[in-house]
């Protein structure tokens, strides 16, 4: 080969040319062949066992770190997250600092073993002059681990150029290995109650004279006050207890009431009959339901515009016929409302009275099942179920329920018990003038009984079935009220805590 012409591609020649080092060993000297004696690369051997401890101990604190992750997220996992964590930090910045070290750590190792592959590499096979950069930039960041991976022969120091690649994605990942998520827990909670009713006794019994009819005084002033509210919509809010949000995982099946409702007008006209007294035309009517009433009209001076009815066969039958072995019916009231306002279509001008509307309902007794509880604030949430009950046993002489339901219908229906005396008493109070009525517009005779006003105000210009629905969800209210519900059962429920838990994905 020509003086002063070197080859890139030639190898390395080592010449054993001794020099001595600090620990007693020896640094070798390579040359290039045929080279000036100033180009002089030198190449220390690889390291000894006791100069690899700073990266043993880095290697060290990122497995350490590592496993401490590991250790806190599989302590964590699935619990609630402000009873088990009371680091000052938050769970999320702890897994990152951690994961920081972690890398860190791991990458100062990785790096400084690179760099000891290289000069292995460079002794145990001609390699390019260019690579020796190459394994430089592998150890400084991710650009250089890319350029060493596509251009340098894979081996050793591959592994460690894709570790640098690999932690580019830890932080990312790291920071979607935890969700906090927040999750209902349900608590057993005496204070949560709801309130149910199987019974309508308020001890009513005969009076000292023995008659059926109760004196006035004893009669429930609790359901003639829930009878209004719900004749005028006067809404209360549901009785519960709850401090915050609770539920009630029970089925509870309540003694209450239902109406129907259906529009007679037809049947009702077609057999009405009238008669004229005078000037005035009396017109009487019969429901399907055996409620009687007469409507009356005098030609430009007065005309019957509401009138509410009810009938009594129920109070006939009991009072003549209690010691015979019958059914006390759970339909215990009809009630036929008239409806004749002064409308754009009415016609008070016209011979008799042409009915806007006349409706017939049916108050019954019924079982109320409630489930699916849930409350939150002041606001209650609930199934609502309501079936018919088939008729009760009236009690004998000397007894004074009458029992519904008594396994019937389904074996996991409880019995229903109402004092008869209760029972006749709601009947007579709505017979009452308090609530029967009848409304005539223009000269009405002062004084005259059919010039009742009663609850006809709340019919004037509604409809009929929303009032009864109101009626009868008033008086099933009262029933199973808290706080006035003469027979009231509480249901105990459970405390309703949002609370937030650490899932690991």
């Amino acid at each position: 080969m020509a003086p002063n012409h070197h080859h890139e591609y030639e190898p390395f020649r080592q010449e054993p040319t001794p020099k001595p080092r600090d620990h007693g060993s020896y640094e070798m000297i390579t040359r290039l062949e045929n080279s000036p004696a100033d180009n002089v690369a030198v190449i220390p051997q690889s390291k000894e066992p006791a100069s690899w401890t700073l990266e043993l101990a880095t290697l060290a604190l990122s497995i350490l770190s590592f496993a401490y992750q590991v250790a806190i997220l599989i302590w964590v996992m699935d619990k609630p997250y402000h009873e088990f964590w009371k680091v000052p930090l938050s769970i999320n910045a702890v897994i990152s600092i951690l994961t920081t070290a972690s890398k860190a750590s791991q990458l100062h190792a990785v790096c400084e073993a690179i760099g000891q592959v290289k000069w292995i590499d460079f002794k145990a096979a001609p390699r390019l002059l260019g690579q020796f950069d190459l394994y430089d930039a592998t150890s400084r960041g991710p650009q250089g681990a890319i350029q060493f991976i596509a251009q340098v022969k894979w081996g050793l120091a591959t592994v460690g150029a894709f570790v640098v690649l690999s932690a580019l994605a830890v932080d990312s990942f790291t920071q979607q290995i935890i969700e906090l998520k927040s999750q209902d827990v349900i608590t057993p909670d005496q204070s949560a109650v709801f309130g149910f009713t199987q019974d309508y006794d308020t001890g009513l019994d005969q009076t000292a004279l023995n008659t059926y009819n109760t004196d006035i005084p004893s009669r429930d002033p609790g359901i003639q006050g829930a009878i209004l509210r719900g004749i005028y919509n006067i809404q209360s809010p549901d009785e519960f207890k709850c401090a915050g949000a609770c539920s009630w995982n029970t089925t509870y099946r309540s003694l209450g009431f239902s109406s129907t409702c259906k529009d007679i007008k037809e049947t009702a006209e077609a057999k009405k009959a009238c008669s004229t007294e005078g000037f005035t035309i009396f017109c009487n009517y019969t429901t399907p339901s055996n409620v009687s009433f007469s409507t009356e009209y005098v030609f430009t001076d007065s005309a019957t515009t509401l009138l509410v009815a009810v009938n009594s066969t129920f109070l006939e039958d009991f009072t003549y016929h209690l010691n015979t072995d019958r059914r006390a019916p759970a339909n215990f009231l009809q009630a036929a409302v008239f409806q004749s306002n002064s409308a754009e279509r009415s016609n008070f001008n016209d011979p008799g009275i042409e009915a806007e509307n006349i409706t017939e309902c049916a108050l019954s007794f019924s079982l109320h099942e409630y489930s699916n509880i849930t409350a939150s604030g002041s606001q209650l949430n609930f199934v609502h179920e309501t079936r018919k009950l088939e008729p009760g046993w009236l009690p004998p002489m000397g007894q004074r329920n009458v029992i519904f339901n008594e396994s019937e219908i389904r074996l996991t229906d409880p019995p229903f018990i109402v004092n008869i005396y209760d029972f006749l008493s709601a009947i007579y109070f709505f017979q009452s003038n308090v609530f029967t009525s009848h409304i005539i517009s223009g000269n009405a005779i002062q004084g005259k009984d059919t010039n009742r006003v009663g609850t006809g105000a709340a019919f004037v210009n509604n409809d009929v079935p929303t009032v009864f629905t109101a009626l009868a969800k008033s008086m099933t209210d009262y029933l199973r009220s808290l706080s006035k519900g003469p027979n009231v059962k509480t249901g105990h429920g459970a405390r309703v805590d949002s609370v937030v838990f650490v899932r690991i994905r």
